[in-house]
């Protein structure tokens, strides 16, 4: 659901930071290492930490995203007992930036980020600490894991922003069944 959604926060962070190389819209983190893996052009990788990427970010869902009836927005869809629902999702962007000033980073992310579409990102947290966001990062991993990562990034400015994802889902009438559309040339 909210796939392309992630695409495009990804491709508008781009284009507003050019001095980032990278970003990479769909990182989950492995429950075993602690390590944080995206998919990349040459496979799927370990994205954090890492020091041979440059200047990076990604976005990675923290936990299962929730629904909630929004019968009210939706009325005028006739034929369904709901009209919709709204679906929000809980997302980390952490940006891995070199030599930046970690206050001023986040200062111009958060910045970004709300040009994107207020309804449908809502910055809830926010980090600035490099070791914090390391440290929350790698809950999973060992203690010397956290250790190395911070010395091998210790040039980084390293942030994180939490937000609540939000978007809408419409049920459309089919044969008097409300069936949510799956596929546009369906």
């Amino acid at each position: 659901m909210f796939t392309g959604t992630h695409n495009a926060i990804i491709k508008h962070l781009l284009r507003h930071n050019p001095f980032v190389a990278q970003g990479f819209a769909h990182a989950w983190q492995d429950g075993e290492t602690g390590m944080i893996w995206a998919d990349a052009p040459k496979g799927r990788r370990v994205i954090f930490p890492a020091d041979n990427l440059g200047d990076y970010i990604y976005l990675r869902t923290l936990q299962a995203g929730s629904l909630r009836d929004d019968f009210q927005k939706f009325a005028q869809h006739i034929g369904c007992k709901r009209g919709g629902m709204v679906a929000t999702s809980q997302v980390r962007l952490v940006a891995v930036i070199n030599g930046a000033d970690a206050d001023a980073l986040t200062h111009r992310v958060l910045n970004v980020l709300a040009m994107y579409d207020t309804s449908a990102v809502l910055p809830t947290a926010m980090q600035w600490n490099r070791e914090l966001v390391v440290a929350s990062e790698m809950d999973e991993a060992q203690e010397q894991e956290v250790e190395a990562a911070l010395r091998r990034l210790k040039k980084e400015a390293i942030i994180s922003i939490d937000f609540t994802l939000t978007a809408s889902v419409r049920f459309t009438k089919l044969e008097q069944v409300c069936l949510p559309e799956i596929c546009p040339t369906c």
